[in-house]
Order: C-alpha cells, then structure tokens, then sequence
C-alpha cells in the first residue's frame, strides 16, 4: 500500500513539475508563424533596399547589391539557424530525438 502511495504521489509531483517548467520555458509562441515569416521577410527586404541605396553612390550598382543580398541572405540563415536550434531544443525536452 505504501509503496502505490508513494509511486502516485512521484509520478503526481513528476507531473506537477513538467507542466512548471512548460510553463517557464514558455509552451506556446508568442506570435504565429505566418506574422513572424512576415516580419523577417520585410525586415530582410528593407535592409537590402536600404544597403543599396546607402551604397549605390560610393561602389556602384554591383557591389551594392551584392553587400544587399548579403545582408538579406545574412538575415534569412541566421533565422534559420534560430529556428532549428529551438526546434532541437522542443524536442530533446519533450523526450524525442
């Protein structure tokens, strides 16, 4: 009898504390995807249109598109790798992988 009691009571406190720390950790995203793709999708473009303008007069239409691709592309591979570090991370806490 003690030992079901103290199993219900472990597995009862396990469970008490995986929901504490979901909750601390932040279960749900605070924005939705499609918003998010959004925003770095317009922040992108706006650093590229941006790079060019301010270098155009300097280098050339050449290299200031390339220093705007680079900032795009920049912004695009650093989100990516953002992303899969949070998803690594949901995962190896939610017991897979």
């Amino acid at each position: 009898m003690a030992k079901k009691k103290r199993s219900q009571q472990s597995r009862q406190s396990k469970d008490k504390k995986e929901k504490q720390e979901a909750a601390i950790v932040g279960g749900d995203p605070w924005i939705s995807q499609r918003s998010g793709l959004t925003v770095i999708g317009m922040l992108s473009i706006g650093m590229f249109i941006y790079m060019v303008w301010q270098l155009y007069p300097t280098e050339g239409w050449g290299n200031a598109l390339l220093w705007g691709l680079g900032f795009f592309v920049g912004i695009w591979v650093i989100f990516g790798i953002s992303l899969a570090f949070n998803l690594w991370m949901r995962g190896r806490r939610q017991g897979g992988k």
